[in-house]
């Protein structure tokens, strides 16, 4: 590669080597929702890798696999940490020099008041829900058969609880396996917008 090559030139490389892309979006971020679209771009697919061999982590914890998570975005350049004391233990906080804030909390699918209570977790007591820190994912490793269908429950299960000002939007990404919610903020009583992502890691092959 030209030793002289401008953050410019990258971008129009990035057309043969996507990562390229990236790596110059990361460099070039704007403000906080440009931070929280970059991540979202390079944890998809960092997403996308733990979902290629379920059968080797069928063993593995939540904090396995969220270390797994996080390591992948270290080697993207984030500032992501596990377990970081923010309102409590958060299983993912990734930060930018800017002043940026995003945490994400992770759990293993088993009944929906253990997602419920992730949930909270995050958004009542790691999320601050300020300005620059307003954005966050539940991610959710699943286990069970039809992904999609834990997801449309734990839809379902959020609608009953009432959030205040409660709102839902499509993940264009990940469609049926994740979404969008917006609600008020007890604390700050702003609005924060939380990603839903199932990650799927059913496996149960049946050609035995």
């Amino acid at each position: 590669m030209n030793e002289s090559m401008s953050l410019a030139d990258l971008k129009k490389a990035a057309v043969f080597r996507p990562e390229l892309g990236l790596f110059v979006d990361r460099l070039l971020v704007r403000d906080y929702a440009d931070f929280v679209r970059v991540l979202y771009l390079d944890l998809d697919q960092c997403i996308a890798k733990l979902e290629e061999d379920p059968g080797v982590r069928q063993g593995d914890g939540e904090d396995r696999l969220t270390a797994e998570l996080i390591s992948m975005l270290h080697s993207r350049t984030y500032d992501a940490s596990h377990d970081e004391k923010i309102g409590g233990h958060s299983d993912i906080v990734v930060r930018h020099h800017n002043g940026y804030l995003w945490v994400g909390e992770a759990k293993i699918h088993s009944d929906y008041d253990y997602l419920q209570k992730g949930f909270n977790q995050l958004t009542t007591r790691y999320s601050p829900g300020t300005p620059n820190a307003d954005q966050g994912a539940f991610i959710v490793y699943v286990r069970n058969k039809d992904c999609a269908t834990v997801v449309t429950r734990w839809k379902e299960r959020l609608r009953s609880v009432k959030l205040a000002e409660y709102a839902e939007a499509e993940c264009a990404v990940r469609q049926e396996l994740g979404f969008y919610s917006t609600h008020k903020h007890e604390g700050s009583g702003r609005p924060m917008r939380v990603r839903h992502i199932a990650i799927k890691q059913h496996f149960d092959p049946q050609d035995r």
